[in-house]
């Protein structure tokens, strides 16, 4: 799903034992609406425009994320970031 144009991650929720999910080259600004992606491994996100990673409080609901690519955002605060996702 890269390279879309997608703003809001919408409808995918049902995708239970989806494991990697391209993300990357959209206008995505907050990662939302996640929460039965419960086999999810790899969250690529890359290319967007969150600016906070705050934003991100979405990945939280993902028990089996291990990879998650936020590269070329425009995160302005990271100060935190790593103690918020541990």
């Amino acid at each position: 799903m890269h390279q879309n144009l997608i703003e809001k991650i919408e409808g995918i929720s049902t995708l239970v034992n989806l494991v990697t999910l391209n993300l990357s080259h959209n206008r995505i600004s907050k990662l939302e609406n996640l929460g039965g992606l419960i086999q999810l491994k790899n969250l690529d996100i890359s290319h967007n425009i969150v600016q906070d990673y705050h934003d991100l409080e979405g990945a939280l609901c993902l028990p089996e994320l291990t990879s998650l690519d936020v590269s070329h955002n425009h995160i302005e605060e990271c100060e935190g970031f790593i103690d918020f996702m541990i």
